[in-house]
C-alpha cells in the first residue's frame, strides 16, 4: 500500500490511500482493459498519535503508555493546539487549563500511541506504525477491532465492512485551500507557503503504471502518481519485478480521507494557564486506516464484453505512515500566532513607507466617512426638527 497527502488546510491534508499490484499481461490481452475493481475493507479512525521530536521529552512519558494516569501521581502533561477544523479541539493529556479560550478542549488521561523521532527524519513509517499497533494489542489486550487489535488504538470503527466496485472511468477531485478571501488565499499560499490552493481534478482511481511515470526525481514521481515519496523505490522495484514476470503494475486509488496533525507541547506540571508559549514536544496526528483490505475480483472489458475474474489474495492492513504538520511553526509557536505577527508587521511597514502610508490613511479615512455618513444625516435631521 501507499498514500499521498495534499496540503489544503491548516494542519489538515487530504489523504489518498492506494494499493499497487501486478496483473498478467496475458489477461489484459485476452480479456481487454481492466475496467472495474471489486474490493472490501473495514474503515477505522486512529486515536491521537503522539510523536516526540525533541530530545529528553519521550523518557518522561514512555513508562505511562497505555496507563490511565488520572489516579496516579504523574506531573507531566501534553497539549496540542486545535487544527483549523477543530479535530483535536485543544487536545490535552493529564492537564487542567485555566483559560476560557480552551474550555471544552478534549482531555485524555491515557496515551495509546507514543513514538520518539528526534533525528532529522520525524516520520513514522507505515511498517513502524503497524508493528506498534500489534505490540500494543498484545501487551494491553482488548482485541475487539477486526478481531486482532486493541480498541484503545481507535477513536472510531465502522460497524460493517465497506464493499465497493470502482469503475476506471469514474474520477474524483481534491479541493485546494480556500479561506473565502482571495487575499488570504494568496497570503497563505505564497507568503506562508504551507497550503496548496489549486484543485486537483479528474483523478483516475485505476492507473496502469507506465515506465515514463517513473522518470525524474522521487518528489516528481510521487506528485505525478499521488504516492508517498518514501514508497517510490518500492514501487519502482515492484514495477521491475512485474515487468520481468510479464505483468502490468496497477495502482488502485481506492479512498480519500482527512489527515490532521498539529504541534504538540509539554510541561512538567498538570496545571497551565496559557499553553501558547509552552516548549515544543513534537506533533500529534490522526488518520483513517483500512483494515483487512481485500480485492475480491477484477472486471475486464473487450469489444463491449465484460469478463469478471475472481482474485485470491491475503487481506492486508492499509495503514499510512505518520508525517509532521505541513505548517511552518518555528520556535514552537503555532501557525496562527505567526500569521498575526506577520499581519501586524505588514501594517507597520505600510504605515511608514510613502506613498503607501498616505494611501492607507486615505483609505481608512474614506471608509470611516462612508460608515459615519448615515449617522451624521440622522443627527442633522433630529437637530433641524428640534
Amino acid at each position: 500500500s501507499t498514500y499521498y497527502r495534499y496540503n489544503n488546510g491548516f494542519n489538515k491534508q487530504t489523504q489518498v490511500s492506494s494499493v499497487y499490484f501486478g496483473v498478467s499481461n496475458e489477461l489484459l490481452q485476452k480479456y481487454g482493459t481492466l475496467q472495474k475493481i471489486h474490493a472490501e475493507w473495514l474503515k477505522a479512525r486512529t486515536s491521537e498519535i503522539a510523536v516526540m521530536t525533541e530530545k529528553n521529552v519521550y523518557s518522561n512519558f514512555a513508562n505511562y503508555i497505555g496507563v490511565d494516569v488520572s489516579e496516579k501521581d504523574f506531573n507531566y502533561c501534553l497539549f496540542a493546539h486545535p487544527s483549523s477544523d477543530g479535530e483535536f479541539s485543544g487536545w490535552r493529556y493529564n492537564v487542567e487549563i485555566q483559560n476560557t479560550v480552551y474550555d471544552g478542549s478534549k482531555r485524555t488521561d491515557k496515551l495509546t500511541y507514543l513514538f520518539e523521532k528526534t533525528g532529522t527524519d520525524n516520520t513514522v513509517s507505515s511498517e513502524e506504525l503497524q508493528e506498534y499497533i500489534k505490540w500494543y494489542s498484545e501487551k494491553f489486550g482488548n482485541k475487539t477491532v477486526a478481531g486482532k487489535y486493541s480498541a484503545d488504538l481507535f477513536s472510531q470503527v465502522d460497524a460493517n465492512k465497506t464493499d465497493v466496485t470502482i469503475d476506471a472511468d469514474s474520477t474524483f477531485d481534491i479541493s485546494g485551500f480556500n479561506s473565502g478571501s482571495g487575499l488570504l488565499n494568496w497570503f497563505y499560499g505564497s507568503v506562508v507557503g504551507n497550503v496548496s490552493t489549486e484543485e486537483l481534478k479528474n483523478i483516475k482511481p485505476i492507473k496502469i503504471i507506465e515506465e515514463t511515470d517513473l522518470k525524474g526525481a522521487d518528489e516528481e514521481i510521487a506528485s505525478r502518481l499521488l504516492v508517498a515519496v518514501a514508497d517510490v523505490d518500492d514501487i519502482k522495484a515492484e514495477f521491475d519485478a512485474n515487468s520481468k514476470a510479464n505483468k502490468a503494475t496497477v495502482l488502485f486509488r481506492f479512498a480519500t480521507s482527512e489527515y490532521v496533525s498539529a504541534t504538540m507541547q509539554h510541561h512538567n506540571s498538570t496545571y497551565i494557564l496559557e499553553p501558547v508559549f509552552l516548549p515544543t514536544a513534537g506533533y500529534l496526528a490522526q488518520e483513517t486506516v483500512y483494515l483487512d483490505f481485500d480485492i475480491i475480483d477484477l472486471t475486464f472489458v473487450k469489444n463491449d464484453v465484460a469478463t469478471v475474474i475472481p482474485v485470491v489474495s491475503n487481506p492486508i492492513d492499509v495503514i499510512a505512515g505518520i508525517t509532521a504538520p505541513p505548517t511552518s511553526e518555528a520556535g514552537g509557536l503555532p501557525l496562527w500566532v505567526w500569521v498575526i505577527i506577520g499581519i501586524v508587521c505588514l501594517i507597520l511597514v505600510l504605515l511608514f513607507i510613502n506613498p503607501l502610508s498616505e494611501f492607507l490613511l486615505l483609505a481608512v479615512k474614506t471608509v470611516c466617512a462612508v460608515i459615519s455618513a448615515p449617522f451624521k444625516l440622522i443627527a442633522s435631521l433630529f437637530k433641524g426638527r428640534k
